[in-house]
């Protein structure tokens, strides 16, 4: 069987593989692979979600249009700190609410740790969870009982955000690797 072109998603077995690889390298370049093999928990996926939002801040800044990409690159951000505390707590419920889960995550370092992590970890949280209570501030244009966002309007610098979040993310590679994970620190930034 050969690799169907016309397919967004691709199976890698055996028969798609060798034309995949047959991709000119401008094709290879732009084409991107998920699954087991790329992420193996929550840590591993907020890691991608933080890059992410990194690159779209560079991207867009340097063409002046980082206005134009708010909303997604504050939904990465958000997305990666909920990530990062499930995979710190190991919560798999399906929550989103993100002081309830930096309850847990208090709890979980006090528990594993003894620490008190009450300070600019759990402050830095509760903006986004303050501003952003049930992860659907930065994904929709309507709220779950369909109602508009406020008319308020607000300013963001997105390079302070990414520059307050990295010692937040270290902090999560830091628990990442007292748990006996392999991690680099380089995809934290």
């Amino acid at each position: 069987m050969a690799c169907k072109e016309s397919s967004i998603f691709v199976n890698l077995d055996d028969e798609n593989t060798l034309g995949l690889l047959l991709r000119t390298p401008e094709e290879f370049m732009a084409s991107g692979t998920f699954g087991a093999a790329y992420v193996r928990d929550e840590t591993d996926l907020a890691n991608q979600y933080t890059m992410a939002a990194s690159l779209l801040i560079d991207a867009t800044a340097e063409k002046g249009v980082a206005w134009m990409y708010t909303y997604p690159i504050l939904f990465l951000y958000r997305h990666a700190i909920e990530l990062h505390i499930k995979g710190v707590v190991k919560s798999h419920i399906p929550i989103h609410d993100l002081a309830k889960l930096s309850d847990r995550l208090k709890t979980q370092i006090q528990s594993d740790y003894g620490l008190d992590i009450e300070g600019w970890i759990t402050e830095t949280i509760k903006e986004f969870s303050d501003f952003d209570p049930r992860s659907t501030a930065f994904r929709y244009v309507r709220d779950k009982l369909g109602q508009l966002p406020s008319e308020r309007e607000y300013e963001v610098d997105l390079k302070k955000v990414r520059q307050k979040l990295g010692p937040l993310f270290r902090f999560f590679w830091i628990m990442r690797m007292a748990k006996g994970k392999s991690g680099s620190s380089d995809s934290q930034q």
